[in-house]
């Protein structure tokens, strides 16, 4: 949802704050390429690096790059290094999302002793949605309440306008970024060497039950 808020609203930070619209295309061009450059390079970073840790520097990297475009939101070179930072862990962060879920398949196994991929595997789909039909909603709340409707310009925004844009835009969604940070570290206990160990035991409750019925 911090993701949606964010880049649901960057067009108003290339109109209205910076007053260059037709550099918008910036903001569409650097998630093309941070995608097609990290995607490939999650499983040869992860061969070498945890996920719980590759998950921990994708967010520190967004952190930064809220940090950027909240201290200096109107130069255009820093919210350029801002979008830099802000989509460049973004398949890092979704990788590590799926994989815990992933994880977390076999473990419900062991528990329950019932496998319910399905209904695991449409928790992410499921939130997806949910934050892409709540993106209209808050682009619109985020443009009126700062002003930025109508004939409004660059030139018109007052600092007032500017401060409610930056708490709607960036203080807000960072404050989900650092509690979904501080949740994941602390709730989520499924990593590599645990699944492994989930997935021993889950073979050898199968093999006896196997043995037991033959």
């Amino acid at each position: 949802m911090a993701n949606v808020a964010t880049t649901g609203v960057l067009f108003y930070q290339f109109k209205y704050v910076l007053g260059a619209p037709d550099s918008f295309s910036i903001a569409g061009v650097i998630p093309v390429i941070t995608g097609l450059v990290t995607t490939p390079l999650y499983p040869v970073l992860n061969r070498r690096i945890p996920r719980r840790w590759l998950y921990t520097a994708g967010m520190a990297f967004m952190i930064a790059g809220y940090t950027l475009f909240i201290i200096a939101p109107m130069n255009l070179p820093v919210v350029i290094v801002a979008l830099v930072l802000f989509y460049l862990p973004a398949q890092t962060i979704q990788m590590t999302a799926i994989l815990s879920m992933t994880d977390s398949i076999e473990y419900g196994q062991l528990k329950t002793g019932k496998r319910n991929e399905a209904v695991t595997l449409s928790v992410r789909p499921m939130l997806d949605k949910i934050a892409g039909a709540l993106s209209n909603g808050i682009v619109g709340f985020v443009a009126v309440a700062a002003g930025m409707v109508g004939n409004a310009t660059a030139a018109d925004m007052t600092a007032a306008n500017i401060r409610t844009f930056k708490t709607c835009a960036y203080y807000l969604p960072l404050a989900g970024i650092v509690a979904s940070l501080v949740v994941f570290l602390l709730t989520v206990k499924i990593d590599e060497n645990m699944h492994d160990h989930i997935v021993e035991q889950l073979e050898e409750r199968l093999a006896s039950e196997n043995t037991d019925e033959q």
